[in-house]
């Protein structure tokens, strides 16, 4: 586990050529430590100083901006301080080495941000907000991680956790108290109580997918025989010729996938091999791997040929989309003039979109359809979202012990075990918010930051 009275320092911008690069240091030396080592103005909370750093030697190494944010009024909550100087490696590689030589130690991933949680700066739904805002790979993924950043999610956890709260303080005073000094719910009053608390876990569950979708883990496979325009319409969504493409069936014998914006949201597009029977062996392993991106994915995009008429290979397919969620693509349409006609049979089928990758037409209303698709089983919110599997198996099992907690109530089972059962729920909510928590998840938590933040 980090150690939280060290003075640390880390580079907090990428590394490479830039005009600028900032180092950070945080802990109770911060201040003493950069004075030693700077040579102006002397340093004012939260004011900017323009001062020369200066080497064991005393020599210059770079003119800098340093401000100095006294605790608790920066974001780890102790004194942390920002030296601004002129970009590229040498200098803050310099400067960092210089501030470690003088007792500070290297930050580890994400030990900033420990500081903030710790300190009780941050509770830990908004210090995984942070990662996720500097993570975000679209528009609606930082705009749901800078929701939960301000605070959303955790008053959504508060507001359930202050109904458990309130029902185990009654329950416990019952069971404390005889019938004449206090007043006792009846089965019904209580099962409502239990009710409303499942109801609000449930509607914050079913935040997950909105928020899984914004993180860019919602997955769509172009599936489909061969050389009927799959790559081509890969690479027609991404915009660039990211997927070879020729007039050989089978060019595709692996699957390509690419992060691609759709209306806002980061999806995983995923290229797939023709599915057909093959007596090549690498043919047939990406055959088999098509299949199994069908089952994993969120949603397929199923590409007819309009210029041929449908056979047993597009039968198959549809066979194995059957009870999937898929969206019918007749693709080539710039070849013929009917192409629902042309195809030879009738497509009962929900969501059909008629696209030319060669010239792009349809391809707009396909990024619309899709985006359509994904979306239409949830609900966009401005409140908090769950955005982390944590997140959600922590609230899963909370909802399920709020479920025996009222099976017991109905079940006139005394009121120490639903009030037992009601004290696992709590804990699973003070899990997501890190009232309750162990040193390995934190340290799993934080080790996917950057070092810096």
């Amino acid at each position: 586990m980090y150690n939280p009275h060290d003075t640390i320092c880390a580079i907090s911008t990428p590394p490479g050529e830039s005009a600028l690069a900032v180092v950070r240091l945080t802990g109770a030396d911060s201040k003493s430590t950069i004075e030693k080592h700077i040579k102006g103005n002397s340093l004012k909370d939260r004011q900017a100083a323009l001062c020369d750093i200066i080497d064991l030697d005393n020599k210059v190494i770079d003119e800098v901006v340093v401000i100095w944010y006294k605790e608790p009024r920066s974001y780890t909550a102790e004194d942390l301080v920002e030296i601004i100087c002129h970009g590229g490696h040498v200098i803050s590689e310099q400067i960092l080495t210089l501030l470690c030589i003088s007792g500070a130690r290297l930050a580890e991933p994400g030990e900033f941000t420990v500081r903030a949680f710790l300190n009780g700066r941050l509770d830990l739904t908004e210090a995984e907000a942070v990662n996720s805002v500097i993570k975000a790979r679209s528009s609606k993924s930082k705009q749901y991680a800078l929701h939960n950043l301000e605070g959303k999610l955790k008053h959504r956890l508060d507001k359930i956790s202050a109904r458990l709260i309130e029902l185990i303080t009654v329950l416990e005073a019952e069971i404390d108290f005889d019938d004449d000094e206090v007043t006792k719910l009846d089965l019904a009053a209580k099962q409502g109580k239990i009710d409303e608390i499942s109801a609000l876990l449930s509607r914050l569950i079913s935040t997950y997918d909105i928020g899984r979708i914004a993180e860019g883990r919602a997955q769509v496979a172009i599936v489909g025989a061969p050389n009927v325009g799959k790559s081509s319409i890969f690479n027609r969504i991404l915009q660039t010729n990211r997927a070879i493409v020729t007039d050989v069936p089978g060019t595709t014998r692996d699957y390509l996938s690419e992060y691609v914006n759709i209306g806002g949201y980061p999806v995983i597009l995923t290229d797939t091999a023709g599915i057909r029977k093959s007596d090549q062996e690498i043919e047939q392993i990406g055959v088999e791997r098509s299949r199994e991106l069908v089952d994993s994915s969120d949603l397929c995009l199923y590409v007819i040929d309009a210029s041929r008429k449908i056979d047993d290979r597009d039968v198959v397919i549809a066979e194995i989309l059957y009870n999937k969620p898929f969206i019918t693509l007749i693709n080539k349409i710039d070849l013929i003039d009917d192409p629902s006609a042309n195809i030879g049979m009738p497509l009962n089928f929900d969501q059909i979109v008629q696209t030319s990758a060669t010239t792009g037409k349809g391809i707009d209303n396909l990024l619309t359809t899709i985006q359509r698709e994904l979306l239409k089983d949830v609900n966009e919110t401005g409140d908090g979202v769950l955005l982390s599997q944590r997140q959600l198996n922590c609230s899963v099992k909370a909802a399920e012990q709020i479920n025996q907690a009222g099976k017991a109530n109905s079940g006139a089972e005394s009121e120490e075990i639903v009030v037992g059962i009601l004290r696992e729920a709590l804990e699973q909510i003070g899990q997501i918010t890190g009232k309750v928590t162990s040193d390995d998840i934190l340290n799993k938590i934080f080790s996917e930051f950057c070092i810096g933040k």
